[in-house]
C-alpha cells in the first residue's frame, strides 16, 4: 500500500474520529488481528461467525495506529478517547471506499476478470503472462468479493506496474459496484452460464451482471471477451462507452483472437492462435485454451508480445483445485473441486474423456449449488450428460445425489453409478471402488468439500498394489 495520512485516510472513508487521532502515516490495512503489523489500520468487520469488534484491543496490541468501527458500544471504554477509533457507517464499505481512494493514488494498471467460469485461473494467467516483463500483482486465492477486493487493491505498492483483481458476484449489481472501486484499464470477461440463478434468474440475467464490468473501464480501455457468448456480446456492446476498445477472444470465425489446431491431452492443452503462434499448457481441459488467449490478450495490451506470453504459459501452475492432477501410484487423482455449475460440469466431463482407452473413469459429481428453481432439471441434465460421456463409474454426492444418478443409468444402464449422501459415505464407497489404473476426477461446488476425498483417493491407491492387467484396464 502507498502510505497515506492519515487525515486522508478518514477523508476517504467517510469515518469520524472519537478522540484526537493525531498525525499518522498508514502503511497498510489489515482485517485480522493476529496478522496486524505497526502503522496498520485495523477494520472490525462483522462475518457470520465472527464480529471483528471482539478484537480490536488485540489489534492495538499488535501495533494498529487506529481501528475502524462502526459498534463502538463493542470496544473497550479505555479506547474511546484516545484517538485510535474511527466511527463509520458499515466497516466493509469504508474498506472498499478506502480502496477505491487508494486506486486513484497509484500508476498501477488495473485488471479486472470476471466471468462465471475460470475467474480464477485466467487471473493467475494473466500474472504469469505479465510477470515476464512487469512487476506486480494479483488477487490471493479467491479475494473477488466486497472484501477481497479492497483488500488487493490495498495491497499495490507505488512501483507496480498492474495489478490483476478478481471480481464475483452471485447477485445482481455486485459485478457493477466492484468494478466502479477497481476502475480497470482492461476489463475480463471469461465467460457466461447459468451459475447463482437462485438471485441471477437465467442466462440473460448472469450476461448482464458480468458485463456491467465494461461501464467502469477507463477511457482509452479495452474490454476482453469471451466470443462463444452471444447473449454475452450483446450485453457488452450495448453497456460499451465510446473510447474503450473491444477485442473478442474465442474459437469461432467471429473471434478476434481464435484457438485453432486444437490438441487435447490428459495433462495437456494445445493450440494455435489464429493459426499461427503455437501455445502449451501444462493442464487439460480445451477451456483452458480460452483462458490463455484472454492472458495473452492482456499481455498484448500492456506491451509483453504474444510469443513472450505463451513461453510463460508454458510453465503455468493451475490454481489449487483447478484441474489439479496428482498421480499417486497407478491411479490419477484429477481435483476441479474449487466449483461447480453445469458449464463447469461439462467441461469437466470433457477431460475426463479426453483420458485414453485402458482406464476407468471415476467422476465424483458433488451437488450444484444456488440454482435455485433450476436445480432439478440442471441435476437431470447432468446425470443424462454423465451416462453419455463414457464414464464407467459414478458418485453422486449430496441432496441430488439420486436425482443424477437415476438420469445417469437412464443414458447408459452400463454405468455403475452411486448416490451418497455426503462427503463422509462417498470417502468409504471410494475406498471399495478405486482400483490401480482408474482416473478419479471429483467436481461439486465448493459448499460440499469435494477437496477431503483427496486424501481417501491417495489411501487406496497407495494401500491396493498395481497390476500390470489393472494398470492396462482388464478387469
Amino acid at each position: 500500500m502507498k502510505p497515506l495520512e492519515l487525515e486522508e485516510v478518514v477523508a476517504a472513508m467517510e469515518a469520524r474520529p472519537l478522540g484526537q487521532p493525531g498525525h499518522h502515516l498508514v502503511g497498510g490495512v489489515s482485517t485480522d488481528s493476529r496478522d496486524v503489523q505497526p502503522g496498520q489500520l485495523f477494520f472490525a468487520l462483522e462475518g457470520a461467525r465472527l464480529d471483528g469488534h471482539r478484537f480490536v484491543a488485540s489489534a492495538i496490541d499488535q501495533g494498529a495506529i487506529a481501528a475502524v468501527v462502526s459498534h463502538p458500544e463493542r470496544v473497550p471504554d479505555d479506547l474511546h478517547e484516545v484517538g485510535l477509533l474511527l466511527l463509520v457507517d458499515d466497516t466493509t464499505a469504508a474498506l472498499g471506499r478506502l480502496a477505491a481512494f487508494h486506486r486513484t493514488q497509484v500508476r498501477a494498471a488495473v485488471i479486472g476478470v470476471t466471468g462465471s467460469n475460470g475467474k480464477t485461473t485466467t487471473k493467475e494467467m494473466i500474472h504469469q503472462v505479465l510477470r515476464a516483463r512487469w512487476r506486480g500483482r494479483a488477487a490471493p486465492k479467491s479475494f473477488n468479493n466486497a472484501v477481497g477486493v479492497p483488500l488487493t487493491l490495498l495491497s499495490v505498492e507505488p512501483d507496480d506496474d498492474y495489478v490483476v483483481v478478481e471480481i464475483g458476484s452471485n447477485a445482481p449489481g455486485e459485478v457493477a459496484h466492484l468494478a466502479r472501486m477497481a476502475r480497470p484499464d482492461i476489463g475480463v470477461i471469461t465467460s457466461v452460464s447459468e451459475t447463482h440463478l437462485e438471485r441471477l434468474k437465467n442466462l440473460e440475467g448472469v450476461a448482464a451482471e458480468k458485463a456491467s464490468l465494461v461501464e467502469s473501464i477507463r477511457d482509452g480501455g479495452c474490454a476482453i471477451v469471451n466470443a462463444e457468448c452471444g447473449c454475452l456480446i450483446d450485453q457488452v456492446r450495448s453497456r460499451r462507452r465510446r473510447g474503450v476498445r473491444f477485442v473478442r477472444f474465442g474459437r469461432d470465425e467471429g473471434a478476434d483472437l481464435r484457438a485453432t489446431d486444437l490438441e487435447v491431452g490428459p495433462d495437456r492443452v494445445a493450440f494455435r492462435v489464429n493459426g499461427d503462434l503455437p501455445v502449451t499448457l501444462p493442464m487439460p481441459g480445451p477451456h483452458n485454451a480460452l483462458n490463455a488467449l484472454a492472458a495473452l490478450a492482456v499481455g498484448e495490451e500492456l506491451g509483453v508480445a504474444m510469443a513472450d506470453g505463451a513461453e510463460q504459459l508454458i510453465r503455468f501452475e493451475p490454481p489449487a483445485m483447478r484441474m489439479e492432477v496428482h498421480r499417486w501410484g497407478d491411479v490419477t487423482f484429477v481435483n476441479d473441486a474449487y466449483n461447480a455449475n453445469p458449464a463447469g460440469m461439462a467441461a469437466a466431463l470433457e477431460v475426463l474423456g479426453s483420458w485414453p482407452a485402458g482406464c476407468r473413469r471415476v467422476f465424483v459429481a458433488g451437488q450444484m449449488r444456488e440454482l435455485g428453481a433450476a436445480s432439478l432439471p440442471k441435476h437431470q441434465e447432468l446425470g443424462g450428460r454423465i451416462g453419455r460421456a463414457g464414464i464407467e463409474v459414478l458418485v453422486a454426492v449430496g441432496d441430488t445425489a439420486q436425482t443424477v444418478v437415476e438420469a445417469a443409468r437412464h443414458a447408459n444402464p452400463h454405468i455403475h453409478a452411486e448416490a451418497t449422501a455426503d462427503v463422509a459415505e462417498a470417502a468409504v464407497l471410494l475406498e471399495q471402488i478405486v482400483r490401480p489404473g482408474d482416473v478419479v476426477m471429483i467436481k461439486g461446488s465448493r459448499a460440499v468439500g469435494l477437496e477431503a476425498l483427496a486424501e481417501t483417493v491417495r489411501a487406496a491407491a497407495e494401500k491396493t498394489p498395481a497390476s500390470g492387467a489393472a494398470a492396462h484396464g482388464q478387469r
